[in-house]
């Protein structure tokens, strides 16, 4: 699998779970994004781990966080229109743990599952702390 397919990949993967976990906006801004990412990135342990199946991403690096975000929207992705419609609740008009299954299944669909949950850990973690200063 080529560069971009893995990120493609790792976006509608990503994408499809925060869709099965009801989620329909993210922030998208480079910093509001970036850092809750990596967070979950850094602490997911997907029962695959394989360089054929995910990219390597990195702050500074050439697969930064935000090439996700840019490879859904320059693609054929259900997502493709996230940042400006929302997460598509029924990707290519399915439920969104079907959508894993059939569009996604190089990993399970609980490692999905599981990078959603711990990015939407972190989103909530760095909200909290915003809060806390102001």
């Amino acid at each position: 699998m080529e560069k971009n397919q893995k990120l493609l990949l790792l976006a509608n993967g990503f994408l499809g779970a925060l869709a099965a976990r009801g989620v329909t906006d993210i922030p998208t801004d480079n910093i509001a994004f970036e850092g809750p990412f990596l967070s979950a990135w850094r602490q997911w342990k997907p029962s695959v781990q394989s360089p054929e199946v995910l990219p390597k991403i990195e702050l500074g690096g050439v697969n930064q966080p935000r090439n996700v975000i840019f490879r859904v929207v320059r693609s054929t992705s259900p997502f493709k229109y996230f940042r400006s419609e929302g997460i598509d609740p029924n990707p290519h008009n399915s439920a969104p743990q079907e959508f894993l299954e059939d569009w996604c299944s190089e990993l399970p669909v609980s490692d999905w599952l599981s990078l959603a949950d711990l990015f939407l850990l972190a989103v909530d973690a760095r909200n909290t702390r915003a809060a806390d200063r102001s």
